[in-house]
């Protein structure tokens, strides 16, 4: 029986080349269509309703566990 959660992960990878740099990419295409200060864009996407406030904070510990795992190699 296949896994659904696999095939549904499969369809968003690249079939060729290197994972990461589709990673990248999206990053990148996220980077240039943001502009002003990231600050109030995140307060004024919590404010409307866009984003919860623990999916901030899930979002944050998350991106901090990363941070704390590249310092240590």
């Amino acid at each position: 029986m296949p896994n659904p959660i696999f095939n549904m992960l499969q369809g968003m990878m690249p079939q060729q080349g290197n994972p990461m740099s589709a990673v990248m990419e999206r990053f990148n295409a996220f980077r240039s269509s943001f502009s002003g200060n990231a600050q109030e864009q995140v307060m004024k996407m919590l404010q409307s309703g866009r984003v919860s406030q623990s999916a901030y904070n899930d979002a944050v510990n998350k991106a901090n566990q990363i941070m704390k795992m590249m310092n240590q190699r």
